[in-house]
């Protein structure tokens, strides 16, 4: 005998068979549906890092937490170290460059007020609790190394609201600069 799914039909008040499309149940994946609420937000960048140089974004965490779905790096050059660090503190006269973040819904009015920021300064005794270290391979013949992915819950980062995280990437070759390109997406729920 087959199974039958019954759900409540709640423009008819009573339980129905779902057997047909104007009673099944929607579902999509969390991103997707996230998307589709106009909290889905990107942001992407092109860093040129000098040897043994380091490179520093701070995540301003506004009035709810957030979910860090992602961030992902490739490297010209390696190896190199990305490092994420929580309660990071940043004066806020050395903030550095408000770099552009997107909603992934184009038709979305929100704005996040979840901030982030590029080279602030960072003091070394200030620099916040280690939660993640990732590494990039050394490159070889100009291919890029990767790190990061999908994001996927070994990606996953909830970060709390009112706190300051680092991520910071350290270019461990001696002798070459190169790009890196950095992307983060997350899910801000909060609005200006």
């Amino acid at each position: 005998m087959p199974h039958i799914l019954k759900a409540y039909n709640s423009l008819l008040n009573k339980v129905e068979n779902v057997r047909a499309v104007e009673n099944a149940l929607l579902s999509m994946p969390y991103e997707v549906a996230e998307i589709h609420n106009g909290y889905f937000y990107t942001h992407h960048a092109q860093l040129t890092v000098a040897a043994s140089a380091v490179h520093n974004h701070i995540i301003v965490v506004g009035s709810l937490d957030i979910d860090l779905l992602a961030y992902d790096f490739a490297a010209t050059v390696g190896p190199g170290d990305i490092f994420l660090y929580e309660n990071t503190f940043v004066d806020v006269n050395s903030y550095g460059t408000q770099p552009d973040m997107y909603n992934r819904n184009r038709t979305a009015v929100k704005v996040p007020t979840t901030i982030m920021r590029s080279q602030p300064y960072i003091d070394v005794n200030s620099i916040g609790d280690l939660l993640e270290y990732k590494l990039i391979p050394e490159s070889s013949g100009g291919n890029n190394k990767e790190v990061g992915g999908s994001s996927s819950s070994r990606e996953k980062w909830i970060l709390k609201a009112e706190t300051n995280y680092l991520i910071r990437y350290v270019n461990n070759d001696a002798s070459n600069a190169g790009t890196v390109d950095m992307s983060l997406t997350m899910v801000d729920k909060s609005e200006v």
